[in-house]
This record gives structure tokens, sequence and C-alpha cells, in this order.
């Protein structure tokens, strides 16, 4: 799980950095925490896509509400949580769907309990499926993986933020994927249709680059499949 924080005073950085990584190791959670000061800082060096946004309303020349409108031009998904000093800000909050708030001065057992509650709605959320590994639990998307690949006893996911091995069986995630866009194709893969860049014969080739082969067994369900997928993006 990827969380950010965004607040232009050091040390509610650091503060909301050390509760963000504990409550992370508490949920046992696989995750890491950035920091930023600027709402154009964030923008211009950080990840494109996190799970967790933890915002200061009042940045500067871009305030956090306005980060957050540009969030949600691109992820309806992540959580969002604000810090501020203006309790009439609460309302615009929730115009961008803010999962809560934290008014300052900021509580820590308060800034806890609304982390936890984060972890827990991002760990039941539709659409998302928590791995275990080695380091603990990592959270992923439907829709921001690409294919998954099994390799011996071991599966390796990727996805727009990367690849991570986990030890979970492909049989497993097909069942668990089952009436979505992750289609099993082969006895190794399983792919995301929305991801797909090209199909010839019996090879699908993915946004990445990634070739794949369709095998017979798996031939007619891919191709309902994705005849169905295409017919829905028509509508």
């Amino acid at each position: 799980m990827k969380a950010v924080v965004c607040e232009d005073e050091e040390a509610l950085q650091l503060f909301l950095e050390k509760q963000v990584c504990e409550c992370m190791e508490e949920a046992g959670i696989n995750g890491s925490c950035e920091v930023f000061s600027s709402a154009e800082e964030l923008l211009d060096k950080g990840n494109p896509f996190y799970d967790l946004y933890l915002l200061d309303i009042q940045l500067g020349q871009m305030t956090g509400m306005e980060l957050a409108e540009k969030i949600r031009e691109k992820d309806d998904h992540a959580v969002i949580l604000f810090a501020t000093n203006y309790k009439e800000m609460i309302r615009k909050a929730f115009q961008v769907s803010a999962l809560d708030y934290l008014v300052k001065p900021l509580d820590e057992v308060e800034v806890r309990q609304a982390l936890l509650r984060s972890f827990r709605y991002l760990s039941k959320k539709r659409n998302r499926i928590a791995l275990k590994n080695q380091s603990g639990v990592e959270i992923f998307y439907h829709e921001e993986i690409e294919y998954i690949e099994s390799e011996k006893r071991k599966v390796r996911i990727c996805s727009r933020r990367g690849s991570g091995e986990f030890y979970v069986r492909l049989n497993d995630l097909e069942h668990e994927f089952k009436g979505s866009l992750l289609v099993r194709v082969h006895a190794s893969f399983i792919i995301n249709l929305e991801k797909i860049r090209s199909v010839r014969k019996d090879t699908i080739t993915m946004e990445s680059g990634k070739e794949i082969p369709v095998t017979r067994k798996y031939k007619d369900q891919f191709n309902r499949a994705f005849q169905n997928y295409c017919l829905e993006m028509r509508r």
C-alpha cells in the first residue's frame, strides 16, 4: 500500500508520517509513506497513484482541496483524508469524496483511529484484493493489474505500481476474479481485458508490450469474455 502526506509544517509532516507507518505496521500492511510540502511538489515528483492521501487543506498556492480535485480526475478509488484548521471546510471535503477529516490541532488518538478506519475500508472495498507475502499484506485494485503470471509456487502480479511476488495459487485467484475483467487465458496467466493492446491468433499483446499466449483450454472462455467486454465498451 502506498500512502502520501502533503503538509507544509515540518513538525506535522514528521508526526503524520510516523502515525501512518505505525498504523500500517499495526494493521499488518506492507506499505510505504511519502511526504511532500506542497501540492505542486506532490504532482511534480510524487507517484501517479497512491492508495491513501492525507492532505492539509491550507497548503499555499494550490490548496489541498484543489489538489484533491486533481486526484479525483484520475482516481476515484483512493482514500483522501483532510487535516484542517477550518471547520467550515468540512462540507467541501465531501465534494471530493473524502473519507474523513481531522481538525487541527491534531489529536494522536483521532489520527490513528482515522488511519486504521481507512485501512479497513481499503481492505474491504470491492474490486480490490489483499495478498500476503513475507513482508506483510499488499492491496491491489483490480483495474490497476495488467496481468498475473504463475511461477512455480508463487504468482507475480504486474500492475501500474510495478510488480510483486506472492504465495498464492493461480486457481484461487481465478475463482476470486470470477465475473470481473481479470480472465484466465493460460495455465500460467490471468490477464486484464482493459489492458489489452491487440489480439492476434493465439497471442495477446498487453499495454506494456508483454505477449501472452492463449491456450486451447482457455480460448473459448477468453473469446466470450473479450467479446462481451467489447460490446459493453460500444454502449
